[in-house]
């Protein structure tokens, strides 16, 4: 795996995990791409609460945000559909056997 996706997997998790304080705690990929790039701008001493929200994330840091989601999605880590809504991006949450999973993956 390689260093830039290893540090986008930890911020994902720690977003999945709810390890952070979200302004926007809505759980689905389209939201989950905003928060990440809230965290890359907080780290790196750039980000502005006036400026838009939204995606900021480069090509290349939002395709490896999505693979680390259907990762977590095929690794049982998460699962699809929140409170039955139906929306464009899936909505998400942590998969029934997630701590199992999680010990598996690690082993």
């Amino acid at each position: 795996m390689s260093n830039r996706k290893s540090e986008l997997q930890k911020i994902v998790e720690d977003i999945v995990f709810q390890r952070l304080k979200l302004q926007f705690p809505q759980r689905d990929l389209h939201n989950l791409k905003i928060e990440v790039s809230k965290v890359l701008e907080t780290n790196a001493g750039t980000f502005d609460p006036l400026r838009s929200s939204g995606d900021r994330l480069s090509q290349s840091d939002r395709e490896l945000v999505e693979e680390i989601f259907w990762d977590l999605f095929i690794e049982r880590i998460i699962t699809v559909g929140e409170d039955g809504m139906s929306r464009a991006e899936p909505s998400y949450r942590l998969h029934s056997e997630w701590r199992n999973n999680l010990k598996r993956r690690a082993s």
